[in-house]
């Protein structure tokens, strides 16, 4: 989040105000950092609290070797094997924290490894950070202070993404539980109100030891409501430059996808089947439905990995005329598995005027090849409630949306979360890509592990167990509300 000198050297531009706004859907002082899946203006916790590694602000997206890169926040460097940070049988993580990062207790007090020590125990609860806590004991056997400055993280098996899981907002110090609410960021809370918080300046906050943030307003205002905000957008903002243009976007997201429900067994349980309707799709038609949306970059979307994810390439396996769908291929496939005159299916639908000209996208689309869709229309709860849903289920499809904890190196969030993982809502099982997939997340190299990624792209692909639709990226790059320049 920070509008920060980043490592390239950008310095953030002033508002020429001295307070900062931001309306905050949900209850403003829901200020727990392993909140993020519910606070969206992550940007207020970023600004309260400090992690071991962060995601830094760039001035240009299209720098694809410096977006999404985590850099050192509180710890001293990344950890490698060549500066002793990790194990020859990459096992074994040692991270030193930089001296100087301090709470604003009384008297202040550095912070120390066991405070995330204590913060890292809390992100292994699901209901503080939802899949993330899962990521991370996966991952992570266990973590230790061996002294106030030193973190020892011991793994059940090699993670190139650990990095990547320790920048995001739920990985986080935590001050003693004595000490109260406290800040080691350039802001504090000041007081609070029914429908605000108010930050003001952490006194005890130095910029020289903090290489990510910045602090330029005397205060920042957090508003339930109000005719006016500064931006304030999720915690992994990477830059206030304006709206980027759809090949330079990064952090694309696979919103919507049609997931196919296999255990429904059926017609569905032909490949012909499946790629037929993944032929039979209009992608720009429903890619214009999001694009239309304020400050959305959408474009079709033709695989697991989504521009700007590791692994990611132009592999388009179900090629169709300008991405409008080919309904004579899909008849055609239709008539080999048996349906020469077609046949009709139940779809999921979020009952909402945007999910709804999703579904009549669809609809029409697969109409021209033959299938017909019956839409069921449930509220979002009961939408998600339905799929992850162990049981059957009286549904076929359903447009479903995801959007992954972090960006960049994050396939453990996207394709591992779809295939097999909580958003595995069509029950798809496959060993041998469950294997791949542990060796692309295990691989020591990132190219290396994106080779294996782009493996297990086309191995899912080959069995369609979901269809992409449109890739999605909002939020990466924040349009300007009010505010004429940057912030941290």
């Amino acid at each position: 989040m920070s509008a920060n000198a980043s490592p390239g050297g950008t310095t953030a531009a002033t508002t020429g105000t001295r307070t900062l706004t931001f309306l905050g859907p949900g209850d403003p002082d829901h200020l727990d950092p392993d909140s993020g899946y519910h606070l969206r203006p992550g940007q207020v916790l970023r600004v309260l609290s400090r992690q071991l590694f962060a995601v830094p602000v760039v001035a240009d997206v299209a720098e694809r070797d410096q977006v999404f890169v985590p850099v050192p926040d509180v710890a001293e460097a990344v950890p490698t094997q060549d500066n002793g940070g990790l194990s020859a049988d990459l096992l074994t993580c040692v991270v030193r924290l930089r001296p100087g990062v301090l709470w604003d207790t009384e008297p202040p007090r550095e912070v120390t490894a066991h405070d995330f020590v204590r913060g890292l125990a809390r992100m292994t609860d699901p209901g503080h950070a939802g899949d993330v806590a899962r990521f991370f004991t996966d991952t992570v056997r266990d973590v230790r202070a061996a002294d106030d400055r030193t973190l020892v993280f011991h793994l059940h098996h090699p993670a190139n993404d650990l990095v990547n899981l320790l920048s995001t907002g739920y990985a986080t110090a935590l001050p003693e539980p004595h000490e109260g609410e406290r800040s080691a960021g350039p802001y504090r809370v000041a007081h609070r109100t029914d429908d605000a918080v108010v930050l003001e300046r952490n006194p005890v906050w130095r910029p020289e030891t903090d290489p990510v943030r910045r602090a330029e307003a005397d205060r920042i205002v957090v508003r339930r409501h109000g005719p006016r905000a500064d931006p304030a957008w999720p915690f992994g903002i990477v830059t206030w430059n304006g709206a980027a243009t759809d090949e330079h976007c990064p952090g694309y997201t696979l919103n919507p996808y049609l997931v196919l429900n296999l255990r429904a067994g059926g017609a569905l349980s032909d490949l012909r089947v499946r790629q037929a309707i993944g032929y039979a799709v209009d992608k720009v038609a429903v890619r214009d439905i999001f694009a239309a949306l304020p400050g959305v970059t959408a474009v079709p979307a033709h695989s697991m990995v989504p521009p700007g994810a590791l692994g990611y390439s132009k592999y388009n396996p179900y090629p169709t005329p300008g991405d409008r769908g080919d309904p004579e291929k899909s008849r055609a496939l239709l008539a080999e598995a048996g349906f020469p005159n077609g046949l009709r299916l139940a779809m999921l639908v979020r009952d909402s005027p945007l999910h709804r000209s999703v579904f009549d996208a669809c609809d029409a689309a697969l109409a021209r090849a033959g299938i017909a869709l019956e839409p069921k229309y449930l509220s979002t709860p009961a939408f998600y409630a339905e799929l992850m849903s162990d049981e059957t289920g009286h549904w076929e499809l359903a447009a479903p949306g995801w959007t992954p904890d972090w960006h960049g190196n994050n396939n453990r969030s996207v394709m591992v979360q779809l295939l097999r993982g909580a958003g595995n809502y069509g029950g798809y099982e496959n060993p041998r890509l469950d294997a791949l997939i542990g060796r692309a997340l295990g691989a020591v190299s990132l190219p290396r592990a994106a080779l294996l990624w782009h493996q297990a792209n086309i191995m899912a692909m080959t069995d369609l167990p979901v269809i992409p639709v449109v890739a999605f990226a909002c939020r990466c790059c924040a349009a300007r509300t009010g505010a004429t320049g940057r912030w941290p």
